[in-house]
Protein backbone atom coordinates (compact mmCIF):
# COMPACT_ATOMS: atom_id res chain seq x y z
CA UNK A 1 0.00 0.00 0.00
CA UNK A 2 3.03 2.33 0.98
CA UNK A 3 4.67 1.77 -2.44
CA UNK A 4 1.53 2.29 -4.67
CA UNK A 5 1.03 5.62 -2.42
CA UNK A 6 4.34 6.82 -3.09
CA UNK A 7 3.99 5.80 -7.14
CA UNK A 8 0.36 7.45 -6.92
CA UNK A 9 2.58 10.78 -5.27
CA UNK A 10 5.44 10.38 -7.77
CA UNK A 11 2.99 10.60 -11.04
CA UNK A 12 0.78 13.34 -9.43
CA UNK A 13 3.89 15.55 -8.91
CA UNK A 14 5.21 15.00 -12.26
CA UNK A 15 1.40 16.17 -13.91
CA UNK A 16 1.74 18.70 -11.62
CA UNK A 17 4.83 20.18 -12.99
CA UNK A 18 3.72 19.41 -16.33
CA UNK A 19 0.87 21.52 -16.19
CA UNK A 20 2.62 24.53 -14.27
CA UNK A 21 5.86 24.40 -17.32
CA UNK A 22 3.00 24.75 -19.85
CA UNK A 23 0.70 27.05 -18.45
CA UNK A 24 3.47 29.40 -17.21
CA UNK A 25 5.30 29.39 -20.77
CA UNK A 26 2.32 29.86 -22.54
CA UNK A 27 0.01 32.29 -20.60
CA UNK A 28 2.00 33.69 -17.41
CA UNK A 29 5.07 34.91 -18.56
CA UNK A 30 3.78 36.49 -22.13
CA UNK A 31 2.15 39.84 -21.78
CA UNK A 32 -0.11 41.32 -24.63
CA UNK A 33 -1.43 44.65 -25.40
CA UNK A 34 -3.71 44.12 -27.88
CA UNK A 35 -6.56 46.27 -29.50
CA UNK A 36 -6.89 44.02 -31.81
CA UNK A 37 -3.88 43.07 -33.45
CA UNK A 38 -2.83 39.88 -34.79
CA UNK A 39 -0.58 37.55 -32.72
CA UNK A 40 0.54 34.57 -34.34
CA UNK A 41 2.31 31.81 -32.66
CA UNK A 42 3.41 28.46 -34.52
CA UNK A 43 1.88 25.48 -32.74
CA UNK A 44 5.80 24.22 -32.38
CA UNK A 45 6.71 27.53 -30.95
CA UNK A 46 6.99 27.02 -26.71
CA UNK A 47 10.07 28.73 -25.77
CA UNK A 48 8.49 32.67 -25.60
CA UNK A 49 9.59 33.92 -22.15
CA UNK A 50 8.65 37.23 -20.31
CA UNK A 51 8.15 38.87 -23.27
CA UNK A 52 5.92 42.11 -24.10
CA UNK A 53 3.73 42.11 -27.31
CA UNK A 54 2.07 45.37 -27.83
CA UNK A 55 -0.12 45.04 -31.41
CA UNK A 56 -2.72 47.62 -32.38
CA UNK A 57 -5.16 47.59 -34.63
CA UNK A 58 -4.17 46.67 -38.00
CA UNK A 59 -0.97 45.12 -36.55
CA UNK A 60 0.63 42.03 -36.59
CA UNK A 61 3.17 39.65 -34.80
CA UNK A 62 4.05 36.03 -36.56
CA UNK A 63 6.37 33.88 -34.89
CA UNK A 64 7.09 30.57 -36.55
CA UNK A 65 7.89 27.21 -35.11
CA UNK A 66 10.61 26.72 -32.66
CA UNK A 67 11.30 30.70 -32.06
CA UNK A 68 13.34 30.60 -28.76
CA UNK A 69 12.57 34.43 -26.89
CA UNK A 70 15.09 34.18 -23.66
CA UNK A 71 12.71 36.89 -22.17
CA UNK A 72 12.22 40.03 -21.30
CA UNK A 73 12.05 40.65 -24.96
CA UNK A 74 9.89 43.79 -26.34
CA UNK A 75 7.89 43.63 -29.76
CA UNK A 76 5.45 46.65 -30.70
CA UNK A 77 3.45 47.74 -33.73
CA UNK A 78 0.68 49.91 -35.04
CA UNK A 79 -1.23 49.67 -37.60
CA UNK A 80 -0.10 48.80 -41.28
CA UNK A 81 3.51 47.28 -39.49
CA UNK A 82 4.00 43.60 -39.07
CA UNK A 83 6.72 41.99 -36.93
CA UNK A 84 7.75 38.10 -39.04
CA UNK A 85 10.59 36.01 -37.50
CA UNK A 86 11.19 32.76 -39.24
CA UNK A 87 11.67 29.17 -37.41
CA UNK A 88 14.54 27.94 -35.88
CA UNK A 89 15.86 31.81 -34.52
CA UNK A 90 16.77 32.81 -31.42
CA UNK A 91 16.36 35.76 -29.65
CA UNK A 92 18.71 35.94 -26.37
CA UNK A 93 17.13 38.50 -23.46
CA UNK A 94 16.12 42.59 -23.77
CA UNK A 95 15.63 42.58 -26.89
CA UNK A 96 12.91 45.03 -28.40
CA UNK A 97 11.64 45.14 -31.83
CA UNK A 98 9.75 48.09 -33.35
CA UNK A 99 7.36 48.47 -36.27
CA UNK A 100 7.99 46.51 -39.68
CA UNK A 101 10.76 43.95 -39.07
CA UNK A 102 11.16 40.22 -40.60
CA UNK A 103 13.98 37.86 -39.39
CA UNK A 104 14.74 35.40 -41.70
CA UNK A 105 15.09 31.20 -39.96
CA UNK A 106 18.46 30.31 -38.51
CA UNK A 107 19.41 33.65 -37.04
CA UNK A 108 20.64 34.21 -33.50
CA UNK A 109 20.60 37.60 -31.52
CA UNK A 110 22.36 38.47 -28.79
CA UNK A 111 20.80 40.14 -25.63
CA UNK A 112 20.03 43.86 -25.48
CA UNK A 113 19.64 44.61 -29.32
CA UNK A 114 16.90 47.14 -30.40
CA UNK A 115 15.80 46.82 -34.18
CA UNK A 116 13.62 49.70 -35.92
CA UNK A 117 11.92 50.95 -38.95
CA UNK A 118 10.57 53.98 -36.89
CA UNK A 119 12.83 57.17 -36.39
CA UNK A 120 12.07 60.32 -34.63
CA UNK A 121 12.06 63.68 -36.68
CA UNK A 122 14.62 66.39 -35.62
CA UNK A 123 15.31 68.22 -38.69
CA UNK A 124 12.29 69.65 -40.13
CA UNK A 125 12.05 72.41 -37.50
CA UNK A 126 14.94 72.15 -35.24
CA UNK A 127 13.97 74.65 -32.95
CA UNK A 128 10.69 72.98 -31.86
CA UNK A 129 10.33 70.05 -29.24
CA UNK A 130 11.16 66.72 -30.69
CA UNK A 131 7.59 65.22 -29.95
CA UNK A 132 6.29 67.89 -31.72
CA UNK A 133 7.85 67.53 -34.87
CA UNK A 134 6.66 63.96 -34.45
CA UNK A 135 3.26 64.27 -34.26
CA UNK A 136 3.44 67.50 -37.16
CA UNK A 137 5.69 65.78 -39.37
CA UNK A 138 5.84 62.03 -38.79
CA UNK A 139 8.45 60.19 -40.68
CA UNK A 140 7.39 57.18 -42.57
CA UNK A 141 8.57 53.66 -41.09
CA UNK A 142 10.84 51.78 -43.51
CA UNK A 143 11.09 48.15 -43.10
CA UNK A 144 13.84 46.49 -41.61
CA UNK A 145 14.84 43.23 -43.27
CA UNK A 146 17.42 40.35 -41.80
CA UNK A 147 17.90 37.39 -43.78
CA UNK A 148 18.29 33.59 -43.01
CA UNK A 149 21.23 32.47 -40.84
CA UNK A 150 22.79 35.73 -39.22
CA UNK A 151 24.28 36.26 -36.03
CA UNK A 152 23.86 39.67 -34.77
CA UNK A 153 26.18 40.44 -31.39
CA UNK A 154 24.89 41.85 -28.03
CA UNK A 155 24.32 45.85 -27.51
CA UNK A 156 23.52 46.32 -31.99
CA UNK A 157 21.51 49.18 -32.90
CA UNK A 158 20.19 48.04 -36.27
CA UNK A 159 17.63 51.38 -37.76
CA UNK A 160 15.34 52.05 -40.55
CA UNK A 161 15.95 50.95 -43.92
CA UNK A 162 18.35 48.44 -43.63
CA UNK A 163 18.41 45.33 -45.34
CA UNK A 164 20.92 42.36 -43.87
CA UNK A 165 22.00 39.71 -46.62
CA UNK A 166 21.90 36.15 -45.88
CA UNK A 167 24.68 34.64 -43.40
CA UNK A 168 25.88 37.92 -42.46
CA UNK A 169 27.33 38.37 -38.98
CA UNK A 170 27.21 41.56 -36.82
CA UNK A 171 30.06 42.32 -34.22
CA UNK A 172 29.10 43.64 -30.57
CA UNK A 173 28.59 47.44 -29.96
CA UNK A 174 27.85 48.07 -33.50
CA UNK A 175 25.40 50.39 -35.30
CA UNK A 176 24.01 49.40 -38.61
CA UNK A 177 22.26 52.46 -40.17
CA UNK A 178 22.60 51.76 -43.98
CA UNK A 179 22.28 48.14 -45.49
CA UNK A 180 24.91 45.62 -45.91
CA UNK A 181 25.91 44.93 -49.42
CA UNK A 182 26.76 41.53 -49.43
CA UNK A 183 25.69 37.85 -48.04
CA UNK A 184 27.98 36.75 -45.84
CA UNK A 185 29.31 39.75 -44.79
CA UNK A 186 30.92 40.15 -41.32
CA UNK A 187 30.42 44.12 -40.07
CA UNK A 188 31.51 46.08 -36.79
CA UNK A 189 31.86 48.80 -35.40
CA UNK A 190 29.77 52.41 -35.29
CA UNK A 191 31.01 52.85 -38.80
CA UNK A 192 29.89 49.67 -40.07
CA UNK A 193 32.80 48.56 -41.48
CA UNK A 194 33.13 45.70 -43.18
CA UNK A 195 35.77 43.61 -41.34
CA UNK A 196 35.87 40.29 -43.45
CA UNK A 197 34.01 37.49 -45.08
CA UNK A 198 32.52 33.72 -43.55
CA UNK A 199 32.65 33.00 -47.42
CA UNK A 200 33.25 34.32 -51.02
CA UNK A 201 29.56 34.76 -52.03
CA UNK A 202 29.84 33.65 -56.19
CA UNK A 203 26.46 32.02 -57.35
CA UNK A 204 27.28 29.71 -59.88
CA UNK A 205 25.50 28.23 -63.02
CA UNK A 206 24.07 24.96 -61.51
CA UNK A 207 23.36 23.72 -58.01
CA UNK A 208 23.72 20.53 -56.33
CA UNK A 209 22.06 19.38 -53.33
CA UNK A 210 25.61 20.00 -50.86
CA UNK A 211 26.90 21.70 -48.53
CA UNK A 212 28.87 24.01 -50.12
CA UNK A 213 25.75 25.23 -52.35
CA UNK A 214 23.42 26.13 -49.52
CA UNK A 215 24.42 29.90 -49.94
CA UNK A 216 22.43 29.75 -53.37
CA UNK A 217 19.10 28.66 -51.67
CA UNK A 218 18.77 31.99 -50.38
CA UNK A 219 16.07 32.52 -48.83
CA UNK A 220 12.73 29.67 -47.71
CA UNK A 221 14.33 26.59 -47.16
CA UNK A 222 15.14 23.84 -44.61
CA UNK A 223 18.56 21.28 -44.59
CA UNK A 224 18.81 18.21 -43.08
CA UNK A 225 21.85 17.57 -42.65
CA UNK A 226 22.99 13.43 -42.75
CA UNK A 227 25.98 11.16 -42.54
CA UNK A 228 27.04 10.96 -46.12
CA UNK A 229 24.74 13.71 -47.74
CA UNK A 230 22.70 16.98 -47.62
CA UNK A 231 19.21 17.31 -48.45
CA UNK A 232 17.46 20.53 -49.75
CA UNK A 233 14.12 20.35 -48.43
CA UNK A 234 11.21 23.48 -49.65
CA UNK A 235 7.79 22.70 -48.10
CA UNK A 236 4.91 22.78 -49.11
CA UNK A 237 3.52 26.73 -49.80
CA UNK A 238 6.65 28.63 -48.93
CA UNK A 239 8.31 30.82 -51.25
CA UNK A 240 12.04 29.51 -52.37
CA UNK A 241 14.49 32.01 -53.85
CA UNK A 242 17.70 30.34 -55.09
CA UNK A 243 20.07 32.89 -56.65
CA UNK A 244 22.15 32.02 -59.73
CA UNK A 245 25.23 32.93 -61.78
CA UNK A 246 24.91 36.23 -64.40
CA UNK A 247 24.12 35.07 -67.15
CA UNK A 248 21.85 35.42 -70.48
CA UNK A 249 19.07 32.71 -70.08
CA UNK A 250 15.71 31.99 -71.30
CA UNK A 251 15.09 29.06 -68.67
CA UNK A 252 16.57 26.14 -65.78
CA UNK A 253 16.36 22.58 -65.07
CA UNK A 254 14.67 21.52 -61.39
CA UNK A 255 15.71 17.98 -60.45
CA UNK A 256 13.78 16.75 -57.28
CA UNK A 257 13.43 13.32 -55.44
CA UNK A 258 10.07 11.28 -56.51
CA UNK A 259 7.70 13.08 -59.50
CA UNK A 260 7.79 16.14 -61.26
CA UNK A 261 6.71 18.96 -59.01
CA UNK A 262 4.08 21.29 -59.18
CA UNK A 263 2.97 24.94 -58.15
CA UNK A 264 4.69 28.57 -59.23
CA UNK A 265 7.91 29.01 -61.15
CA UNK A 266 9.71 32.22 -62.06
CA UNK A 267 12.67 32.97 -63.82
CA UNK A 268 13.26 36.33 -62.93
CA UNK A 269 9.49 37.26 -62.07
CA UNK A 270 9.06 35.71 -65.67
CA UNK A 271 6.54 32.93 -65.97
CA UNK A 272 7.93 30.08 -67.34
CA UNK A 273 6.37 26.67 -68.70
CA UNK A 274 8.43 22.82 -68.73
CA UNK A 275 8.47 21.56 -71.50
CA UNK A 276 8.97 17.58 -72.74
CA UNK A 277 12.88 17.65 -72.07
CA UNK A 278 11.62 18.31 -68.59
CA UNK A 279 13.29 22.49 -69.42
CA UNK A 280 11.18 25.59 -67.24
CA UNK A 281 11.03 27.72 -70.56
CA UNK A 282 10.21 31.58 -70.35
CA UNK A 283 6.58 31.69 -71.59
CA UNK A 284 6.15 35.47 -70.48
CA UNK A 285 8.80 38.27 -69.71
CA UNK A 286 6.38 40.40 -67.68
CA UNK A 287 4.86 37.19 -65.71
CA UNK A 288 3.06 38.76 -62.86
CA UNK A 289 4.50 36.24 -60.74
CA UNK A 290 6.26 37.19 -57.98
CA UNK A 291 6.94 40.44 -58.01
CA UNK A 292 7.04 41.45 -55.03
CA UNK A 293 10.03 39.67 -54.67
CA UNK A 294 11.35 40.77 -57.84
CA UNK A 295 10.87 44.44 -57.06
CA UNK A 296 12.54 43.81 -53.46
CA UNK A 297 16.06 42.18 -54.77
CA UNK A 298 16.07 44.31 -58.10
CA UNK A 299 16.25 46.93 -55.52
CA UNK A 300 19.67 45.94 -54.40
CA UNK A 301 22.36 46.66 -56.14
CA UNK A 302 24.23 43.44 -55.59
CA UNK A 303 21.28 41.12 -56.74
CA UNK A 304 20.76 43.82 -60.09
CA UNK A 305 22.06 41.27 -62.70
CA UNK A 306 22.08 37.76 -60.73
CA UNK A 307 19.26 35.48 -62.10
CA UNK A 308 16.85 34.46 -59.54
CA UNK A 309 14.72 31.56 -59.65
CA UNK A 310 11.47 31.63 -57.06
CA UNK A 311 9.72 28.53 -56.61
CA UNK A 312 6.24 27.46 -54.54
CA UNK A 313 5.41 24.27 -54.97
CA UNK A 314 1.97 22.95 -54.26
CA UNK A 315 3.33 19.88 -52.06
CA UNK A 316 6.96 19.68 -50.02
CA UNK A 317 10.06 19.06 -52.41
CA UNK A 318 13.34 17.90 -51.95
CA UNK A 319 15.89 19.39 -54.86
CA UNK A 320 18.56 17.28 -56.24
CA UNK A 321 19.93 19.61 -58.83
CA UNK A 322 19.00 23.00 -60.25
CA UNK A 323 20.66 24.00 -63.25
CA UNK A 324 20.58 27.16 -65.58
CA UNK A 325 19.98 26.45 -69.70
Amino acid sequence: NAENFCQRMSRFTKLRKAAFFILSNLFLKIRFTLSPGKLKLSIRNNRVRSSRFQIKAGGSVELQGMVHCAGRGHFAVSEGQSIQIGSNTSINYNCSLYGHVTIGSGCLLADNIYISSLDHQIMKSPAMPVKAQDRLYPKPSKPVYIEEDCWVGRNVFIGQGVYIPRGCVIAANSMIRKTIEKPYSIVGGTKQQVLKSRLEFVPPAALSASTDHIPYFYRGFEFEFLSNQTKVVLKRGEVGVIVMAKMNTSGFRLFVEGSEPDGQFSLNGASVKRNKDGIFKVVNEKGGLFDSEKAFFRSLPFFENLNLIFIKPVETIRIMEVELV
